[in-house]
């Protein structure tokens, strides 16, 4: 499974994907479109930089928009309520992996040495398979049965 269909899987949402042809054709239809159209525009607008090319979409957008947009079929909000809690979601959309714990308390990832500290905990896991977590802040958390685990990253580099 993927990071994000594990993620989606923890958050109870289905990942409904565009399997039939006359969706993939739509998606890439409007894409197709989108490319060329837009870099016509920028060209009969005289636009040459990024700035310039960012001020003027708004209004490209806009028109593009009222030309091709369609209204929904139903006004409603069919959002469901998140249904873990919002502090968890830091946990939950994160880069997750399982590294192996070597004898000497030690295990690798992303190019680092972990080395655990010898705890009561940490005599459990040499020879099994402990989970870091990636946070989207660059900190990596370390755990295993899901009890923090406290460690010393060395970079190999």
């Amino acid at each position: 499974m993927t990071q994000f269909g594990r993620a989606m899987n923890e958050l109870n949402i289905e990942i409904l994907c565009a399997n039939p042809s006359q969706a993939k054709g739509r998606v890439e239809r409007a894409k197709r479109t989108l490319q060329d159209r837009l870099v016509k525009e920028l060209r009969l607008a005289g636009i040459l930089d990024m700035d310039a090319a960012n001020a003027y979409l708004p209004d490209f957008m806009d028109r593009y928009n009222a030309k091709f947009a369609n209204t929904r079929h139903r006004p409603d909000n069919l959002h469901r309520p998140l249904n873990v809690e919002p502090n968890r979601l830091r946990d939950v959309l994160c880069l997750r992996d399982q590294r192996y714990v070597d004898r000497n308390l030690t295990s690798r990832y992303a190019r680092k040495r972990i080395t655990l500290e010898d705890t009561d905990i940490t005599r459990g896991p040499p020879g099994k398979y402990i989970d870091t977590d990636e946070l989207a802040d660059g900190r990596l958390e370390v755990r295993w049965k899901n009890l923090p685990l406290t460690y010393t990253g060395f970079d190999n580099d």
